[in-house]
């Protein structure tokens, strides 16, 4: 999955991918949101992923920077929320990391810059997720994966504005997921980070374990991720997750 920015172009619904058409850049920028699924296809206006074609419109001044798209990032570079009304997504390979963010479902949309490391095509957001109090977003460039600077940020409104988390992650970091209680995890190639809520008011990551995992998904505070070699791992607590590659094993994260 990738998130396009294409001048004059139609979308084509049979690719069922994320596409932005700027062909009108006198009026708006478009996003049209495609169903990744044919068999799922609804017009249901708060279920934008399963709809055939939904789009909404960017104001002029949000429209796409040069060389600037979405990562695939095992698709967490776009994040869901709110049964559907709140919708981000996050971009890099331009001058300026930004999350777009439509609190209509899809119709409209704003852009803000964050200070996520980019400005070649191997950096910038990776995935976006939502929680209680945070909107969190992580990346940084995957080709310098221990560079551990700003490879994490988090917004307090909605998306509007952002910060860099008051301690980074361990380095690049390729997906991060709620883990409840308004505390996350971000995984990455070289290892994984827990940041405890705090109300919201700051972000503190916690390198953890060298364990190299690209994607994650958590539903509360359980989930998995997947790494090379066949690695899966998973999320038992918010302190432990256990290790599927040949035998299990069990790792303590921090308070074990």
């Amino acid at each position: 999955m990738r998130i396009s920015f294409l001048r004059g172009a139609v979308p084509d619904v049979s690719r069922r991918q994320f596409q932005i058409d700027t062909s009108d850049l006198q009026l708006s920028t478009r996003i049209f949101l495609t169903s990744p699924h044919p068999h799922l296809a609804s017009t249901h206006p708060k279920n934008p992923l399963t709809s055939s074609i939904y789009s909404g419109t960017v104001p002029l001044r949000y429209r796409p920077l040069p060389k600037e798209g979405a990562f695939a990032a095992s698709g967490t570079s776009i994040a869901i929320c709110d049964r559907g009304d709140n919708i981000y997504f996050g971009t890099g390979g331009g001058s300026v990391a930004r999350v777009f963010h439509s609190g209509d479902g899809g119709h409209s949309w704003s852009a803000a810059d964050t200070p996520i490391a980019t400005g070649n095509p191997s950096s910038g957001i990776f995935s976006v997720a939502c929680g209680d109090f945070l909107v969190v977003a992580v990346g940084g460039d995957y080709k310098e994966p221990a560079a551990a600077k700003r490879a994490a940020t988090y917004s307090k409104d909605s998306g509007a504005t952002w910060h860099l988390a008051e301690q980074q992650p361990g380095g690049y970091r390729s997906a991060v997921g709620e883990i409840g209680y308004g505390d996350f995890a971000a995984v990455g190639p070289n290892g994984t980070d827990v940041s405890q809520g705090n109300g919201g008011e700051s972000m503190h990551w916690q390198h953890t374990d060298l364990l190299n995992l690209n994607a994650a998904s958590f539903d509360g505070q359980e989930g998995w991720a997947v790494g090379p070699k066949g690695t899966i791992a998973r999320f038992k607590t918010h302190f432990l997750y256990q290790i599927k590659n040949n035998a299990p094993t069990l790792v303590p994260l921090p308070g074990q």
